[in-house]
């Protein structure tokens, strides 16, 4: 049996490399059984970005605003990225992406293989989207093959529920999830949208449940300095509801170090506090206490 890991970036992301030493201390330590894979899709958005970027520099007011340079490229691509994917045709690219990372890396598939999904950011906001949204059922719109070869690939999803890999972990980190469940209409009393997830991610952890007879490990990597991060464990057991038992969610706080501590206490009154929130967003691939634990947190799933 095998343990596939597949690792997802979320915005603001332009190298190919953004989980290698994650990826190093994972083989270490799983061995010869781990098959590990990242998608890169930072790429899909610089055109659009960058003619949005192009008409701002063109406006007379331009040179006058205030922190141009966080403008035109952090602030543009968290923002931008996630535009992207919400759209349906740039996002259908985004989901391409992730098919071809999964079919070139996990073709060799056999019975009892699990699946570990690793993701940061906007990257656990696609997850959760890719999965279980609705918006992705109408066969004439882009990304619908891609989306549903996916989905068929995983054990009780698709239309033969009782095959393919079984998921046996969830890792996110610095993830903003509770903010994108507000485009779920049907858990807060709106109504359907295109974005519901709700029932879909009911249905699917209760089939998982009844085939591993365990709930599903779900890890949330939280860094106390990131201003995009946020608990996850009270949306997974409002969104299951009842059926909250399916899922084992645990919101794990980083740890800060003594200089992060200093550099916190100095810049949280100041301006600079905006770019320590950044970096502390971005620094999650890096941070040995989380590559140890995501780590392990795989291994321990795997034995179940």
């Amino acid at each position: 049996m095998n343990d596939f890991v597949l690792y997802i970036h979320g915005a603001n992301v332009r190298t190919q490399n953004y989980a290698a030493r994650m990826d190093a201390f994972m083989k270490k330590k799983l061995g010869k059984k781990v098959v590990t894979s990242s998608v890169y899709w930072g790429d899909v958005s610089d055109a659009a970005e960058q003619r949005v970027l192009e008409q701002w520099k063109s406006s007379p007011i331009w040179r006058n605003l205030w922190f141009s340079d966080f403008r035109s490229k952090m602030l543009l691509q968290l923002i931008g990225d996630s535009a992207i994917y919400v759209s349906r045709s740039l996002g259908a690219e985004v989901v391409k992406r992730i098919f071809e990372a999964t079919k070139t890396a996990f073709q060799d598939r056999s019975k009892g293989d699990r699946l570990h999904l690793v993701t940061h950011s906007w990257g656990a906001v696609i997850l959760l989207d890719l999965l279980f949204a609705s918006r992705w059922t109408e066969k004439d719109n882009p990304g619908y093959d891609d989306v549903h070869a996916l989905r068929n690939a995983l054990f009780g999803m698709g239309h033969e529920t009782d095959k393919g890999v079984l998921l046996a972990s969830v890792t996110t980190m610095g993830s903003p999830m509770s903010l994108f469940s507000l485009m779920d209409g049907s858990s807060n009393g709106f109504g359907s949208s295109s974005h519901d997830i709700t029932g879909n991610i009911q249905d699917y952890c209760c089939k998982l449940f009844e085939e591993r007879k365990i709930p599903l490990a779900w890890y949330n990597f939280v860094h106390p300095g990131d201003a995009f991060a946020y608990p996850s464990a009270p949306l997974l057991d409002s969104l299951l509801q009842e059926h909250a038992k399916t899922v084992h969610a645990d919101d794990i706080l980083v740890k800060l170090g003594a200089v992060d501590t200093i550099v916190r206490a100095l810049t949280l009154k100041s301006v600079l506090s905006i770019f320590d929130a950044a970096n502390a967003h971005n620094s999650y691939w890096e941070n040995a206490q989380v590559i140890r634990s995501v780590a392990a947190g795989v291994k321990a799933a795997s034995k179940r």
